[in-house]
């Protein structure tokens, strides 16, 4: 599925107040906003998921989804 931004929705996230500042620190450092970084990681989160044919699962808890997605962050 193609994701060409015509239709955007806006998520929050809550998060410790230290791990904001370092995020935004290292956004600035590297040139990138908040958003680009998490569209970024969002995007390789699901390219991994589909890859391995895991898109579909009910069975998968919301929990490790999320971390596993706060670790592809530091990724970046």
């Amino acid at each position: 599925m193609p994701y060409d931004g015509k239709k955007e929705k806006r998520v929050y996230v809550k998060v410790p107040e230290q791990l904001l500042k370092d995020f935004d620190r290292a956004c600035e450092a590297n040139y990138r906003t908040r958003s680009e970084i998490l569209r970024r990681a969002m995007l390789k989160y699901v390219k991994k998921t589909k890859k391995r044919g895991q898109g579909n699962e009910k069975d998968r808890s919301s929990r490790r989804s999320k971390s596993r997605l706060l670790e592809q962050i530091g990724e970046f």
